[in-house]
């Protein structure tokens, strides 16, 4: 039984082998030149993407190695405010004013992290504006207060020819923390 293409492979191989040997070895020597030529290629570019993540590890470790993680030393503490959230509420409404941006909705929440040297107070806000003066808020807010951070913003639009965004901004304070004694 068997397959009747691979009897009839054979016999146009043999055939072909038989009347043009020469085209049969050439064939044979470029194929294999070819698979050669492709496994060098395969070898050199994973070597060279081993080499390439090599190197993008070595650039993250140095990152993380001039980062300095953040410690209770009194410089560290003095360097940020007392924490007053009300003075927080105060500047931010303030700016908001300043630049004309409808606030819709404020949550603030104090983190509890007793293993950070600092005090972290998160805000969201949900507003609607234009960029420009989302984007003049973000400035002038954070020239008021930098001791805080835009740690995310999210935006969307009710449809692609609408100037108004609806925006979720993500703030975080940084406060002193108390040192009871």
């Amino acid at each position: 039984m068997g397959f009747p293409f691979l009897r009839s492979g054979q016999f146009h191989f043999r055939r072909l082998l038989q009347t043009r040997p020469r085209f049969v070895a050439s064939l044979a020597i470029a194929v294999l030149a070819f698979l050669i030529v492709a496994l060098a290629a395969a070898q050199v570019g994973y070597t060279r993407l081993s080499s390439e993540d090599a190197l993008q590890l070595a650039i993250q470790q140095t990152k993380i190695l001039k980062k300095k993680p953040p410690t209770a030393s009194p410089q560290a503490q003095a360097d940020l405010p007392r924490f007053d959230s009300a003075q927080l509420v105060d500047v931010l409404h303030q700016v908001a004013d300043e630049v004309k941006l409808p606030v819709d909705e404020i949550s603030y929440a104090l983190e509890d992290n007793s293993n950070q040297a600092y005090l972290r107070y998160r805000v969201t806000l949900s507003v609607t504006a234009s960029y420009p003066v989302i984007r003049k808020f973000a400035d002038r807010f954070q020239g008021q207060a930098p001791h805080v951070s835009l740690d995310t913003i999210s935006c969307a639009r009710e449809a692609v020819t609408a100037a108004a965004l609806s925006c979720d901004l993500g703030l975080s304070a940084f406060y002193q923390k108390a040192v009871h004694g």
